[in-house]
Protein backbone atom coordinates (compact mmCIF):
# COMPACT_ATOMS: atom_id res chain seq x y z
CA UNK A 1 0.00 0.00 0.00
CA UNK A 2 1.45 3.81 -1.01
CA UNK A 3 0.20 6.23 1.63
CA UNK A 4 0.59 9.88 1.68
CA UNK A 5 -0.02 12.53 3.64
CA UNK A 6 -0.53 16.41 4.04
CA UNK A 7 -1.14 18.77 6.90
CA UNK A 8 -3.31 21.44 6.85
CA UNK A 9 -2.46 24.32 9.55
CA UNK A 10 -5.61 26.54 10.14
CA UNK A 11 -6.06 28.91 12.79
CA UNK A 12 -8.18 26.86 14.77
CA UNK A 13 -6.74 23.19 14.32
CA UNK A 14 -4.84 20.93 12.08
CA UNK A 15 -6.60 18.90 9.89
CA UNK A 16 -4.63 15.51 8.20
CA UNK A 17 -5.59 14.27 5.21
CA UNK A 18 -4.26 11.03 3.50
CA UNK A 19 -4.57 9.28 0.50
CA UNK A 20 -4.14 5.58 0.58
CA UNK A 21 -3.79 3.76 -2.89
CA UNK A 22 -4.07 -0.16 -1.74
CA UNK A 23 -1.88 -1.67 -4.83
CA UNK A 24 1.35 -3.68 -4.30
CA UNK A 25 2.78 -1.42 -7.62
CA UNK A 26 1.34 1.20 -10.05
CA UNK A 27 -1.82 3.27 -9.81
CA UNK A 28 -4.02 0.45 -10.49
CA UNK A 29 -5.81 -0.45 -6.97
CA UNK A 30 -8.19 0.34 -4.42
CA UNK A 31 -8.04 4.46 -3.36
CA UNK A 32 -9.18 6.18 -0.36
CA UNK A 33 -8.85 9.25 0.65
CA UNK A 34 -9.61 10.51 4.47
CA UNK A 35 -9.82 14.33 6.19
CA UNK A 36 -8.74 13.90 10.30
CA UNK A 37 -9.89 9.97 10.25
CA UNK A 38 -12.68 10.28 8.33
CA UNK A 39 -13.75 8.94 4.66
CA UNK A 40 -13.96 11.20 2.16
CA UNK A 41 -13.71 8.76 -0.89
CA UNK A 42 -13.20 5.07 -1.66
CA UNK A 43 -12.63 4.42 -5.22
CA UNK A 44 -12.05 1.17 -7.39
CA UNK A 45 -8.77 -0.29 -9.19
CA UNK A 46 -9.51 1.59 -11.66
CA UNK A 47 -11.14 4.89 -10.67
CA UNK A 48 -8.66 8.18 -10.26
CA UNK A 49 -7.77 10.09 -7.60
CA UNK A 50 -8.91 13.44 -8.51
CA UNK A 51 -11.05 15.07 -5.86
CA UNK A 52 -12.09 18.83 -4.77
CA UNK A 53 -13.30 19.42 -1.36
CA UNK A 54 -13.55 22.70 1.04
CA UNK A 55 -11.02 23.16 3.69
CA UNK A 56 -12.14 21.91 7.10
CA UNK A 57 -11.46 25.45 8.41
CA UNK A 58 -12.16 27.70 5.86
CA UNK A 59 -14.92 26.88 3.80
CA UNK A 60 -14.13 29.86 1.12
CA UNK A 61 -11.17 27.42 0.39
CA UNK A 62 -11.38 24.55 -2.03
CA UNK A 63 -9.00 22.19 -1.58
CA UNK A 64 -8.04 20.03 -5.11
CA UNK A 65 -6.10 16.90 -4.85
CA UNK A 66 -4.42 15.83 -8.59
CA UNK A 67 -2.61 13.66 -10.43
CA UNK A 68 0.49 15.56 -11.47
CA UNK A 69 3.45 14.19 -13.81
CA UNK A 70 6.99 15.17 -12.65
CA UNK A 71 8.29 16.25 -16.24
CA UNK A 72 11.86 15.77 -15.59
CA UNK A 73 11.39 11.76 -14.51
CA UNK A 74 7.95 10.95 -16.66
CA UNK A 75 6.22 9.61 -12.90
CA UNK A 76 3.17 10.52 -11.57
CA UNK A 77 2.55 11.73 -8.16
CA UNK A 78 -0.08 13.31 -5.83
CA UNK A 79 -0.17 16.59 -5.46
CA UNK A 80 -2.58 18.97 -3.46
CA UNK A 81 -3.28 22.48 -3.86
CA UNK A 82 -5.49 25.23 -2.13
CA UNK A 83 -6.43 28.33 -3.79
CA UNK A 84 -4.00 27.28 -6.45
CA UNK A 85 -0.60 27.14 -3.91
CA UNK A 86 1.02 23.81 -3.48
CA UNK A 87 0.75 22.10 0.09
CA UNK A 88 3.89 20.31 0.71
CA UNK A 89 2.85 16.30 0.74
CA UNK A 90 4.26 15.64 4.62
CA UNK A 91 5.79 11.89 4.50
CA UNK A 92 8.31 12.19 1.18
CA UNK A 93 6.50 8.90 -0.04
CA UNK A 94 7.57 7.49 -3.19
CA UNK A 95 4.75 7.84 -5.93
CA UNK A 96 3.45 4.38 -7.14
CA UNK A 97 5.62 3.50 -10.33
CA UNK A 98 3.64 3.79 -13.84
CA UNK A 99 4.31 0.72 -15.91
CA UNK A 100 6.30 1.81 -18.89
CA UNK A 101 4.12 2.17 -21.88
CA UNK A 102 5.80 -0.66 -24.20
CA UNK A 103 4.75 -3.27 -21.60
CA UNK A 104 0.99 -2.41 -21.82
CA UNK A 105 1.27 -1.61 -25.91
CA UNK A 106 2.95 -5.27 -26.21
CA UNK A 107 -0.06 -6.71 -23.88
CA UNK A 108 -2.71 -5.10 -26.63
CA UNK A 109 -0.52 -6.17 -29.22
CA UNK A 110 0.22 -9.57 -28.50
CA UNK A 111 -3.75 -9.92 -27.58
CA UNK A 112 -4.62 -8.62 -31.29
CA UNK A 113 -2.20 -10.96 -32.41
CA UNK A 114 -3.58 -13.54 -30.82
CA UNK A 115 -6.77 -12.82 -31.57
CA UNK A 116 -5.84 -12.48 -35.41
CA UNK A 117 -4.24 -15.93 -35.05
CA UNK A 118 -7.68 -17.59 -33.93
CA UNK A 119 -10.68 -15.43 -35.87
CA UNK A 120 -8.69 -15.17 -39.14
CA UNK A 121 -6.46 -18.65 -38.87
CA UNK A 122 -8.47 -20.88 -36.98
CA UNK A 123 -11.78 -20.08 -37.38
CA UNK A 124 -11.89 -20.97 -41.13
CA UNK A 125 -10.41 -24.13 -40.56
CA UNK A 126 -12.60 -25.36 -38.22
CA UNK A 127 -15.30 -26.65 -40.88
CA UNK A 128 -12.10 -28.78 -42.12
CA UNK A 129 -10.78 -30.15 -39.04
CA UNK A 130 -14.67 -31.26 -38.11
CA UNK A 131 -14.68 -32.69 -41.49
CA UNK A 132 -11.07 -34.27 -40.88
CA UNK A 133 -12.58 -35.80 -37.80
CA UNK A 134 -15.36 -37.67 -39.62
CA UNK A 135 -13.23 -38.07 -43.03
CA UNK A 136 -14.42 -39.17 -46.07
CA UNK A 137 -15.68 -42.86 -45.22
CA UNK A 138 -17.34 -45.93 -46.75
CA UNK A 139 -18.80 -49.38 -44.79
CA UNK A 140 -20.00 -52.40 -45.97
CA UNK A 141 -22.06 -54.84 -43.85
CA UNK A 142 -20.75 -58.83 -44.88
CA UNK A 143 -22.52 -61.79 -43.75
CA UNK A 144 -19.48 -64.67 -42.78
CA UNK A 145 -20.55 -68.16 -43.47
CA UNK A 146 -18.82 -70.55 -41.20
CA UNK A 147 -19.32 -74.65 -41.21
CA UNK A 148 -18.88 -77.52 -38.73
CA UNK A 149 -17.39 -80.18 -39.92
CA UNK A 150 -20.48 -81.79 -41.04
CA UNK A 151 -21.58 -79.08 -43.10
CA UNK A 152 -24.19 -77.10 -40.56
CA UNK A 153 -23.95 -73.28 -40.69
CA UNK A 154 -25.57 -72.70 -37.64
CA UNK A 155 -27.41 -69.26 -36.53
CA UNK A 156 -26.77 -66.02 -37.42
CA UNK A 157 -24.69 -64.27 -35.23
CA UNK A 158 -26.35 -60.10 -34.91
CA UNK A 159 -23.26 -57.49 -34.32
CA UNK A 160 -24.98 -56.15 -31.07
CA UNK A 161 -24.21 -52.38 -31.88
CA UNK A 162 -24.23 -51.49 -36.01
CA UNK A 163 -21.45 -49.10 -37.04
CA UNK A 164 -22.71 -45.65 -38.13
CA UNK A 165 -23.42 -45.99 -41.17
CA UNK A 166 -21.68 -43.62 -44.62
CA UNK A 167 -22.14 -43.26 -48.03
CA UNK A 168 -23.54 -46.46 -49.50
CA UNK A 169 -21.21 -48.77 -51.52
CA UNK A 170 -24.12 -48.69 -54.53
CA UNK A 171 -23.77 -45.04 -54.62
CA UNK A 172 -20.20 -43.73 -53.21
CA UNK A 173 -19.89 -39.77 -53.22
CA UNK A 174 -17.01 -38.60 -55.96
CA UNK A 175 -13.92 -38.60 -54.08
CA UNK A 176 -14.77 -40.56 -50.85
CA UNK A 177 -12.82 -44.11 -50.50
CA UNK A 178 -15.44 -47.22 -51.51
CA UNK A 179 -14.21 -50.69 -50.03
CA UNK A 180 -14.07 -52.80 -53.44
CA UNK A 181 -14.75 -56.02 -51.88
CA UNK A 182 -18.37 -57.49 -52.63
CA UNK A 183 -18.37 -60.62 -50.43
CA UNK A 184 -16.75 -62.35 -47.95
CA UNK A 185 -15.93 -66.39 -49.06
CA UNK A 186 -16.94 -69.07 -46.85
CA UNK A 187 -14.64 -70.45 -44.07
CA UNK A 188 -14.92 -73.73 -42.07
CA UNK A 189 -14.21 -74.52 -38.69
CA UNK A 190 -10.45 -76.09 -37.67
CA UNK A 191 -9.39 -74.76 -41.34
CA UNK A 192 -7.35 -71.60 -42.17
CA UNK A 193 -8.71 -68.87 -43.78
CA UNK A 194 -7.75 -65.49 -45.56
CA UNK A 195 -10.01 -62.61 -47.20
CA UNK A 196 -8.46 -59.74 -48.06
CA UNK A 197 -10.97 -56.46 -48.43
CA UNK A 198 -9.23 -53.53 -50.74
CA UNK A 199 -10.16 -49.52 -51.03
CA UNK A 200 -10.37 -47.80 -54.07
CA UNK A 201 -10.42 -44.09 -54.55
CA UNK A 202 -10.10 -41.81 -51.56
CA UNK A 203 -7.43 -40.03 -49.86
CA UNK A 204 -4.11 -42.74 -48.43
CA UNK A 205 -3.64 -43.39 -45.84
CA UNK A 206 -6.47 -45.39 -44.84
CA UNK A 207 -8.13 -46.25 -41.25
CA UNK A 208 -10.40 -49.01 -40.72
CA UNK A 209 -12.79 -49.65 -37.97
CA UNK A 210 -14.33 -53.44 -37.62
CA UNK A 211 -15.77 -54.11 -33.98
CA UNK A 212 -13.02 -57.37 -33.52
CA UNK A 213 -15.45 -58.40 -30.62
CA UNK A 214 -17.61 -59.51 -33.30
CA UNK A 215 -15.37 -61.61 -35.35
CA UNK A 216 -15.75 -65.94 -34.97
CA UNK A 217 -13.13 -67.06 -32.31
CA UNK A 218 -9.82 -67.51 -34.27
CA UNK A 219 -9.94 -64.73 -36.99
CA UNK A 220 -7.83 -61.33 -36.80
CA UNK A 221 -8.57 -58.31 -38.79
CA UNK A 222 -5.04 -56.35 -39.61
CA UNK A 223 -4.55 -53.72 -42.08
CA UNK A 224 -1.92 -53.19 -44.38
CA UNK A 225 0.97 -51.04 -43.41
CA UNK A 226 3.71 -51.14 -46.25
CA UNK A 227 3.96 -47.37 -47.59
CA UNK A 228 2.36 -44.44 -46.29
CA UNK A 229 0.96 -43.58 -49.88
CA UNK A 230 -0.97 -46.66 -49.83
CA UNK A 231 -1.37 -47.42 -46.26
CA UNK A 232 -4.50 -49.18 -45.54
CA UNK A 233 -5.85 -49.82 -48.61
CA UNK A 234 -5.88 -53.30 -48.35
CA UNK A 235 -6.87 -54.74 -45.52
CA UNK A 236 -7.00 -58.79 -44.52
CA UNK A 237 -9.19 -60.91 -42.44
CA UNK A 238 -7.44 -64.35 -41.51
CA UNK A 239 -6.28 -66.98 -39.20
CA UNK A 240 -7.48 -70.61 -37.84
CA UNK A 241 -11.32 -71.04 -37.12
CA UNK A 242 -11.57 -72.05 -33.15
CA UNK A 243 -14.19 -75.19 -33.03
CA UNK A 244 -17.87 -74.60 -32.03
CA UNK A 245 -17.77 -71.17 -34.66
CA UNK A 246 -19.95 -72.70 -36.84
CA UNK A 247 -22.91 -70.01 -37.63
CA UNK A 248 -23.12 -66.89 -39.95
CA UNK A 249 -21.93 -63.79 -39.09
CA UNK A 250 -22.83 -60.00 -39.61
CA UNK A 251 -20.11 -57.96 -39.66
CA UNK A 252 -19.54 -54.53 -40.46
CA UNK A 253 -16.42 -52.84 -41.93
CA UNK A 254 -15.58 -48.88 -41.70
CA UNK A 255 -13.17 -47.03 -43.70
CA UNK A 256 -12.01 -43.64 -43.61
CA UNK A 257 -9.22 -42.01 -45.76
CA UNK A 258 -6.82 -38.67 -44.87
CA UNK A 259 -9.03 -35.92 -46.49
CA UNK A 260 -7.31 -33.07 -44.71
CA UNK A 261 -4.42 -32.24 -42.73
CA UNK A 262 -4.78 -29.47 -40.43
CA UNK A 263 -1.67 -28.92 -39.58
CA UNK A 264 -1.01 -27.75 -43.40
CA UNK A 265 -2.69 -24.23 -43.26
CA UNK A 266 -1.88 -24.15 -39.34
CA UNK A 267 1.84 -24.66 -38.89
CA UNK A 268 2.95 -21.52 -41.16
CA UNK A 269 1.42 -19.65 -38.08
CA UNK A 270 2.99 -22.01 -34.98
CA UNK A 271 6.06 -20.83 -35.34
CA UNK A 272 5.70 -16.62 -35.68
CA UNK A 273 3.35 -16.92 -32.92
CA UNK A 274 5.71 -18.88 -30.86
CA UNK A 275 8.64 -16.71 -31.76
CA UNK A 276 6.06 -13.69 -30.67
CA UNK A 277 4.83 -14.53 -27.88
CA UNK A 278 8.52 -15.77 -26.47
CA UNK A 279 9.72 -11.89 -27.48
CA UNK A 280 6.86 -10.14 -25.53
CA UNK A 281 8.11 -11.62 -22.94
CA UNK A 282 11.15 -9.82 -23.13
CA UNK A 283 9.11 -6.53 -23.88
CA UNK A 284 6.78 -6.88 -20.77
CA UNK A 285 10.30 -6.76 -19.00
CA UNK A 286 11.76 -4.03 -21.06
CA UNK A 287 14.84 -6.22 -21.69
CA UNK A 288 17.65 -4.91 -24.37
CA UNK A 289 17.76 -8.89 -25.59
CA UNK A 290 14.30 -8.85 -27.12
CA UNK A 291 14.59 -6.46 -30.15
CA UNK A 292 17.61 -8.04 -31.68
CA UNK A 293 16.39 -11.81 -30.72
CA UNK A 294 12.90 -10.81 -32.22
CA UNK A 295 14.77 -9.51 -35.54
CA UNK A 296 16.82 -12.11 -35.91
CA UNK A 297 13.49 -14.62 -35.64
CA UNK A 298 11.67 -12.94 -37.98
CA UNK A 299 14.95 -12.81 -40.59
CA UNK A 300 15.19 -16.77 -39.74
CA UNK A 301 11.63 -17.06 -40.77
CA UNK A 302 12.21 -14.85 -44.18
CA UNK A 303 15.15 -17.04 -45.20
CA UNK A 304 13.68 -20.16 -44.68
CA UNK A 305 10.86 -19.71 -46.43
CA UNK A 306 12.15 -17.85 -49.33
CA UNK A 307 14.33 -21.21 -49.44
CA UNK A 308 11.55 -23.43 -48.77
CA UNK A 309 13.19 -25.03 -46.20
CA UNK A 310 11.08 -25.23 -43.07
CA UNK A 311 9.09 -23.50 -41.36
CA UNK A 312 6.82 -22.73 -44.25
CA UNK A 313 6.16 -19.23 -44.53
CA UNK A 314 3.30 -16.55 -43.91
CA UNK A 315 3.45 -13.40 -45.31
CA UNK A 316 0.65 -12.32 -43.16
CA UNK A 317 2.49 -13.42 -40.06
CA UNK A 318 5.47 -12.05 -40.83
CA UNK A 319 4.10 -8.34 -41.62
CA UNK A 320 2.60 -8.74 -38.17
CA UNK A 321 5.39 -9.77 -36.62
CA UNK A 322 7.39 -6.81 -37.63
CA UNK A 323 4.57 -4.55 -36.81
CA UNK A 324 4.91 -6.14 -33.18
CA UNK A 325 8.66 -5.57 -33.94
CA UNK A 326 8.78 -2.32 -34.00
CA UNK A 327 6.89 -0.97 -30.78
CA UNK A 328 9.48 -2.46 -28.90
CA UNK A 329 12.35 -1.16 -31.22
CA UNK A 330 10.94 2.28 -30.86
CA UNK A 331 11.34 1.76 -26.78
CA UNK A 332 14.35 0.40 -27.11
CA UNK A 333 16.88 3.06 -25.47
CA UNK A 334 14.63 2.62 -22.38
CA UNK A 335 15.27 -0.59 -22.07
CA UNK A 336 17.64 -2.27 -19.99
Amino acid sequence: MFEFRWSLPSPTATGEIRLQIHARNGWIGRKVLLLDGRQLYRRRWFGGIDYNFPHPDQEDKILRLRAREDRRTGAWHPELRCDGQVIPEATGATPPPVPDRPQVVSVVVGATYLAIFTMVVMMQHIPKMLTAVRGHSDMRGYVLEVTGPNGDSGELHQAAKPLRPGPSPEAPQPGYPRIETEALPAACEDQAYAADLRVVDGQPPFDWVVNTRKLPEGLKFTADAETDDTRGATARLGGTLADGTAGAYRLEFRVTDAVYSPGTDIWPWVVPFAATAFCLLGFWNMRLWSVPVYAALILAQVVLGLAFAWPPLSVTAVVLQVLVWGVGAVHWSRMH
